[in-house]
């Protein structure tokens, strides 16, 4: 779709898309896994947590906390 389009209208092809427009799971994902390859579980577990209680919507951040994060430990663990 976007070869056929100027650039100047990708934005509205992306906002009229049926996808998604919610990227908090998405961008605490990403952080959390960066965190994990950087410093000890203990302290990504701390910051990611408080980071996505204080920044993200309920939902998300619980997902991020519960679900999330048990999986990226185990993940990285032999890292």
């Amino acid at each position: 779709m976007f070869s056929e389009k100027a650039v100047p209208e990708w934005a509205q092809i992306l906002d009229d898309a049926d996808l998604p427009h919610e990227y908090f799971i998405t961008f605490a994902a990403m952080i959390a896994t960066g965190f994990s390859l950087v410093f000890p579980w203990t302290i990504v577990y701390f910051m990611i947590k408080h980071l996505t209680l204080a920044l993200c919507p309920k939902e998300a951040a619980m997902f991020i906390i519960d679900h999330y994060l048990p999986e990226l430990k185990e993940a990285v663990a032999s890292i």
